[in-house]
């Protein structure tokens, strides 16, 4: 009898939905049986969408091709799968901040962000695997702070994440003066569903402070002069 084969590697087609095992060598005695087991995998780990399912079935009688001589199928095979399938679960390790804040309204094309006001480019800050998956089921609340700067935030400082992402609507930044550089920290609450992640700081910013409005710093002062 021929040895049963041992971690042999199919190819699969996503086009024609095969799995080929080239060159297996499979001999079962009339009237035995034989239990292979089939194993799936992912050649690459990026990529993938959370809760996605995939069945991998067999059906022996139509779905199994043999050499015309040894080894037949007695075709009346059952079908065989693994049920409902597997269900992708991405689980999140990290914070990235893919959008950070940004604003085309400075005057000084030196800087990147306009203080006291909303910033144009709202921050986006998503949850991620080691593979840069999107952990969908992530709906943490992420919150925003000063990580460096002695200006002040303002605004919505906080961003309940939807899908794995958390977006900001109204944060701003008021500086303490013109030019004033400062990093920002996002963080999700360390009681959330998937754990407590670590935080994840933007690159060190410049905010322009733009005058709106003339205010007098000191009022003009008068004499009144009488003679007799």
């Amino acid at each position: 009898m021929v040895p049963m084969p041992a971690d042999v590697t199919g190819v699969y087609s996503s086009s024609s939905n095969t799995l080929t095992f080239s060159s297996l060598s499979i001999s079962v005695a009339n009237g035995s049986n034989e239990t292979y087991t089939i194993s799936a995998y992912y050649a690459t780990n990026s990529s993938l969408t959370e809760n996605q399912t995939f069945v991998l079935s067999l059906d022996g009688d139509t779905d199994l091709t043999v050499s015309s001589t040894g080894t037949q199928m007695s075709g009346a095979n059952a079908s065989l799968s693994n049920g409902t399938g597997s269900t992708v679960a991405i689980i999140a390790t990290q914070l990235l901040l893919t959008t950070p804040p940004a604003d085309t309204r400075v005057v000084d094309t030196n800087d990147e962000v306009l203080s006291g006001s909303s910033f144009l480019t709202q921050p986006v800050v998503i949850a991620r695997d080691a593979a840069l998956n999107i952990d969908s089921d992530f709906v943490d609340l992420v919150q925003a702070s000063i990580s460096s700067g002695s200006g002040t935030l303002a605004g919505t400082t906080s961003a309940a994440a939807a899908a794995g992402t958390a977006t900001f609507s109204t944060l701003r930044y008021d500086a303490s003066a013109d030019g004033e550089t400062l990093i920002l920290s996002f963080d999700d609450q360390s009681s959330g569903a998937e754990g407590n992640l670590g935080a994840v700081a933007s690159a060190s910013l410049s905010a322009d402070v733009v005058a709106t409005q003339w205010v007098f710093s000191r009022q003009p002062v008068g004499y009144f002069w009488r003679f007799w």
